[in-house]
């Protein structure tokens, strides 16, 4: 503490009177965090079960924010190097960190196709109390910037004489978003009661 702490700006000492208090605040409230991305949620249908998958293609829902609830001592920087990820760099988002509540960051340099896995060594992130943060369990999500192939075949010959044509359309990946408005015909039109068959193939 500097000497000059306990005196005016004259350089008088302060008296502290018989009647004054000393107030200490405890506070060990355990402190959490929530680790959150920009990766859109996506229902999937693998083996007859419906999932739900974080998967994206572009490279600007590469995000990842921290939000504590209480306040941390941490710089950016430090909170930075006790993430993990498992694939890519991270870049600090200049942003405002609510009173060192939040966090976020940009992955950078990640592969065409990847599974990244984001976490938190939360035993190195301090709160204003003093204590580490508790843990949190990591992010794992899907980015593939490649255009995924398409297949279309038909159950009829190259001449027929239906008016109704049944078309397979298969992707050789899982797509998401997909329906009948992305199909164009020409000589023809989508009849209210046809079908498409979309299957997604890992």
């Amino acid at each position: 503490m500097d000497k000059g702490f306990c005196t005016d700006r004259a350089g008088n000492r302060f008296i502290r009177p018989q009647n004054s208090s000393f107030i200490v605040h405890f506070d060990r409230r355990s402190v959490f965090v929530s680790l959150r991305t920009h990766v859109p949620e996506k229902l999937l249908q693998l083996n007859g079960e419906t999932r739900t998958v974080e998967a994206t293609n572009d490279s600007k829902n590469l995000k990842v924010y921290l939000y504590f609830t209480e306040p941390v001592l941490n710089t950016s920087t430090e909170i930075m190097k006790s993430i993990r990820v498992s694939r890519g760099l991270l870049r600090p988002i200049n942003s405002s960190t609510l009173a060192n509540r939040r966090f976020g960051y940009q992955i950078e340099d990640v592969p065409v196709i990847t599974v990244v896995t984001v976490g938190l060594n939360s035993s190195l992130v301090i709160s204003r109390q003093g204590v580490a943060v508790s843990p949190v369990s990591p992010a794992t999500f899907l980015y593939d910037s490649t255009r995924p192939a398409v297949k279309l075949r038909t159950g009829s010959k190259m001449r027929t004489r239906d008016s109704s044509i049944i078309v397979l359309i298969k992707f050789l990946k899982p797509v998401f978003g997909f329906n009948s408005s992305h199909v164009s015909v020409s000589g023809g039109h989508i009849e209210r009661y046809a079908f498409l068959i979309i299957h997604g193939c890992t």
